[in-house]
């Protein structure tokens, strides 16, 4: 079966990027190679977890430094230069183009991205979302501190819309019966929704190499 040629683009620390890249090494992405990593960042972490990967090449695109247009002009160059079929969004927090070009955007987003996505949405601002959006419905009664309470992570194709492209793949991921009540008790939505994303990432870099090669196939499919 033909393999496709990947690459991430990241802002950040790039943790889900590291998880992917080892679960690559376990053979759970086993139908894209990955030969490039992008940070938008040059003062951001990922780029020596890059460094670690002797397969993969390391750019820096300075989004901040560019301004939008320019960025993402620059970013649509290096792909199309390099071959990508995929490019996997982890931690990155800028938009990137997405129509008329030759490669397929996908990206993970900590929540449902429909109830929980759009412009703004990103690092603990979406998980305080969440837990805001649970606290209404206890007080509204819609939903009960016994019930088994969930968020959600939302692997998708991206679009020029925030978080508003085809769903691939969604895992529900329980929120400890503890956190909510500790929210409850003492007040702190930036602590809880700290909390919160500690357990959401831990999954995120469980189902990641899995979700990367859901969308792989979608793309094969297309193209066979």
């Amino acid at each position: 079966m033909k393999r496709l040629n990947g690459a991430f683009i990241a802002s950040g620390g790039g943790t889900d990027f590291s998880a992917s890249m080892i679960g690559k090494k376990g053979g759970k992405t086993d139908l894209v190679d990955f030969t490039l990593l992008v940070s938008t960042n040059p003062d951001a972490g990922c780029i020596a977890k890059g460094r670690l990967f002797p397969e993969l090449e390391v750019i820096v695109i300075d989004a901040k430094k560019l301004g939008k247009k320019r960025f993402q002009n620059a970013l649509d160059k290096a792909l199309r230069k390099r071959g990508i079929d995929i490019l996997v969004m982890v931690g990155n927090i800028h938009k990137v183009k997405t129509k008329n070009v030759p490669y397929v955007v996908v990206n993970i987003h900590p929540a449902n991205k429909d109830r929980h996505g759009g412009n703004g949405m990103y690092d603990l601002e979406t998980h305080m979302h969440v837990l805001r959006d649970i606290l209404d419905q206890l007080k509204r009664g819609t939903i009960k501190l016994t019930d088994r309470i969930v968020t959600e992570i939302n692997f998708h194709i991206a679009t020029e819309e925030h978080d508003r492209g085809p769903l691939l793949v969604a895992v529900y991921v329980p929120i400890p019966f503890s956190l909510i009540e500790n929210l409850i008790n003492c007040g702190s939505l930036k602590y809880a929704a700290r909390c919160l994303q500690k357990i959401v990432l831990k999954r995120e870099w469980e189902i990641l190499p899995t979700a990367i090669n859901i969308a792989a196939m979608e793309i094969l499919e297309k193209t066979a």
